[in-house]
């Protein structure tokens, strides 16, 4: 009778044990299949509110030494500097980045005009130059 209960117990314990790993990998892929889909409602998310941010240059000043743009998009432009730079506009001079620029307002809501003061960061407008404003949806290039 030993040899007949022995086979029986052994095929039980690999039963119990291909049901436990396969109970693991199920809880593993679960885990992971939901991190993956919290990442991209986390990524589609945050393009579609940079897409709502887009900018037009209006005109370059060249008497008050500033460039107006306007807030195209349907969501407000963050131009807070963060480092030197606005949070959510970059500013090429020439071809060269600018930092420190007055951005009026910080916060360009919808349809708004703000304006670029870029004597404050050391630059003087002249006829023929070039500026280019990047937001996060597309960017806009004037000669003044």
């Amino acid at each position: 009778m030993k040899k007949g209960i022995t086979p029986v117990i052994a095929m039980i314990l690999l039963l119990l044990i291909v049901v436990s790993l396969a109970g693991g990998f199920m809880i593993w892929i679960n885990s992971t299949w939901g991190t993956l889909q919290n990442r991209a409602t986390e990524d589609i998310t945050t393009q579609i509110q940079q897409q709502q941010k887009k900018i037009r240059i209006e005109n370059c000043d060249i008497n008050n030494e500033q460039v107006v743009i306007r807030n195209m998009g349907s969501a407000d432009i963050n131009a807070t500097l963060v480092g030197g730079s606005p949070q959510d506009l970059t500013i090429y001079y020439n071809g060269a980045l600018v930092t420190n620029p007055t951005i009026t307002p910080a916060i360009i809501p919808p349809n708004t005009i703000a304006t670029v003061d870029l004597s404050v960061a050391g630059y003087n407008l002249v006829t023929g130059d070039k500026v280019r404003i990047v937001a996060p949806a597309n960017e806009d290039v004037v000669t003044c």
